[in-house]
């Protein structure tokens, strides 16, 4: 029989979770509101790895999930590939141009059409030079996930390949530390683990790619997870604290030297291979939001233009990378006789003021950035054929 007292806990149960809900949206909007306010924009994680655009894979620890769309403009063919469904063989007389890479080539708060390899196409049409372009671009992957999936994209059939990789080498070596193991199919800076997740999991990455407090959950149990998964592992956000005084407190420091030869040898096979097969290796430098060349300058006017940067020392860090990277692509162009696009270069030259809206962080690009990158390699491929 209902009782007065039983309808009375129902209310007060119901008006504990309403309290709570109003508590949590009131620190989401906050949350949302410094995020435009002080830092100018909403973060990036909206757009790195949305839930469900990655599954389990037992080869790559992860791939893109077939036949995935999304609101942000994001869109998986039914080969796993970003973009539109193609063909076996390219039609219309056009060259077949495989691109791949990891985010910066996937293409991170981007449409499609706002990829790098998406802008490629309209550009080379314009210029009377039909080409199509793949996008086997993947957030996360590094120089040895390409290599497990090179036989993948030569059964394409392309008469390119582009090459435009480099930061996930050293993101996966900041992420593992004392455990870092130069091949491994864990991705970098992805939340996509080389092992199923369980519903609860899952359930917590579709929630937290609309709210930045499940973001910050999700973060939390993902350290966590690779706290149990690894003896030692760092953090980005932790390495930035650490790295300065790395030899004293931490014990680790990035070995730029055991990074690069291992990421040599993977694009080296790559290239042998491709070679072998008769697809011309395209190699692009990646371009970065600091000009090496003077850094001092450019990280006063970084910090004004993203006052969240202030505090992520790992910049240097990549800084000193991105030195390391562009030397291995350089021995490997003149040692492979491969055609190089100097983009890193290129981005160095245009002004500070210019230069600050084609980026969206210190490594991924806008569509704007994009735009200009695939000028820039379609330039270097005409000239080249």
């Amino acid at each position: 029989m209902w009782r007065i007292t039983d309808m009375f806990r129902w209310r007060q149960f119901a008006g504990i979770v309403v309290t709570v809900s109003m508590m949590l949206l009131l620190i989401e909007l906050l949350m949302r509101g410094y995020c435009c306010f002080r830092l100018k924009s909403m973060p990036s994680f909206w757009y790195v790895f949305p839930a469900g655009v990655a599954e389990y894979d037992e080869v790559l620890g992860y791939r893109l999930k077939k036949g995935y769309t999304n609101q942000v403009g994001e869109k998986i063919n039914s080969r796993g590939f970003r973009g539109n469904d193609f063909e076996n063989q390219p039609t219309g007389g056009r060259k077949r141009i495989v691109a791949m890479g990891g985010s910066t080539t996937y293409g991170v708060g981007v449409s499609n059409e706002e990829t790098y390899p998406g802008f490629m196409e309209t550009i080379a049409e314009a210029n009377a030079f039909p080409i199509e372009v793949i996008n086997a671009g993947v957030s996360g992957y590094h120089s040895y996930h390409h290599g497990l999936r090179l036989p993948e994209i030569l059964s394409l059939n392309p008469e390119m390949l582009i090459l435009y990789t480099g930061w996930n080498d050293f993101g996966v070596a900041l992420m593992q530390g004392h455990a870092y193991q130069t091949n491994t199919v864990q991705g970098s800076g992805t939340l996509v683990l080389p092992q199923k997740e369980g519903l609860g999991i899952q359930g917590l990455r579709v929630i937290s790619n609309y709210s930045i407090c499940a973001h910050q959950l999700k973060q939390i149990v993902t350290k966590i997870r690779w706290q149990k998964k690894y003896q030692r592992i760092v953090s980005i956000s932790e390495d930035v604290k650490a790295v300065n005084t790395a030899d004293k407190d931490k014990g680790w420091v990035p070995d730029y030297d055991r990074i690069a030869k291992n990421y040599r040898q993977n694009l080296e096979n790559m290239i042998k291979t491709a070679q072998v097969r008769g697809v011309r290796v395209v190699l692009v430098t990646m371009p970065f939001v600091l000009r090496t060349t003077s850094y001092a300058e450019d990280d006063q006017h970084l910090i004004k233009a993203y006052p969240n940067l202030e505090s992520n020392a790992y910049r240097k860090y990549y800084a000193k990378w991105h030195r390391k990277m562009i030397s291995v692509q350089h021995d490997l162009a003149i040692q492979h006789g491969l055609i190089i696009v100097e983009a890193s270069e290129q981005f160095d030259h245009i002004p500070w003021v210019e230069r600050i809206s084609l980026f969206s962080d210190h490594i991924h690009l806008t569509a704007q950035g994009n735009k200009l990158l695939a000028k820039f390699i379609v330039e270097g491929i005409e000239k080249s054929i």
